[in-house]
């Protein structure tokens, strides 16, 4: 069976955080990641003053990206079903910050800021 990760369930998986084990188990067939979630694991590497192109050289290496997962593209038609699954989403609460005039989501942070696993 293939599953479709996002970026949470990836970073939990090389930080080894709470959920790592399941992530590792439904990755076992196969799975895919969009490309705007491989570009959000990115930005959280670099964030964390890591290389994001090294990771990439070493999720290639390990057999992980272009091996057990597969990017694939998030084209126009994929934003427009994002945008109708998202009020779908129970699990998350906008927050409203009106000095600010901005919405945020809360969501769950990782337990583990610690990007070693890409060392």
């Amino acid at each position: 069976m293939s599953v479709m990760l996002d970026a949470s369930a990836l970073l939990a998986y090389l930080n080894q955080e709470a959920g790592a084990e399941e992530v590792a188990e439904q990755m076992v067939g196969g799975g895919f990641i969009s490309a705007v979630n491989l570009a959000e694991v990115y930005i959280k590497v670099t964030e964390w003053g890591q290389d994001a192109h090294l990771l990439e050289q070493a999720l290639v290496r390990q057999g992980l990206l272009g091996g057990l997962l597969e990017e694939v593209p998030f084209g126009l038609e994929d934003a427009q079903l994002a945008a109708r699954l998202r009020p779908l989403e129970s699990a998350k609460k906008p927050i409203v910050n009106h000095q600010e005039l901005s919405v945020t989501t809360e969501s769950r942070r990782p337990a583990s800021e610690n990007p070693s696993a890409f060392r």
